[in-house]
């Protein structure tokens, strides 16, 4: 391998942080996307979104320095999902396990997540809200990679 094309390699890999980072902050910036949820009940949500939008900014490699459009696209989709599995959290408790079921069912197809609609009444099944928000998150698809 050639000097440049062994320097080639850390400037896509600080670009891609870069752009991982950009996408990041959206989020991390977001105040109110963690709504009342606790640390324990919002970290699997969080890592769950940190996770899909790393994806879309490794997604964009190709673009050059056109990039931020595209992940700019990507943020309000994963806030929206994450605010609707917020908002679902915070009313957990008060909920009856039908109810968390229904819901749960009628957000799976939004992500798409076909684990988290077979496992819905289970899930529903699970009184804390942050045990259910972790066994949530593990139901949801993984970013791409």
């Amino acid at each position: 391998m050639s000097r440049a094309g062994s320097a080639a390699g850390p400037t896509q890999a600080a670009s891609l942080e870069q752009r991982q980072e950009y996408g990041a902050n959206m989020l991390l910036e977001d105040s109110r996307l963690r709504g009342a949820l606790t640390d324990d009940q919002f970290q699997p949500l969080l890592d769950w979104a940190l996770t899909w939008s790393n994806a879309y900014a490794a997604a964009t490699v190709g673009l050059g320095d056109d990039w931020k459009p595209s992940v700019d696209r990507a943020i309000p989709w994963i806030k929206r999902q994450v605010g609707a599995l917020v908002a679902l959290l915070e009313s957990w408790s008060g909920q009856p396990r039908a109810a968390r079921a229904a819901a749960l069912s009628a957000l799976a197809p939004t992500f798409p997540a076909p684990r988290l609609a077979a496992q819905a009444r289970e899930l529903a099944a699970t009184a804390d809200a942050g045990s259910a928000a972790r066994a949530i998150a593990a139901a949801l698809p993984a970013g791409p990679g």
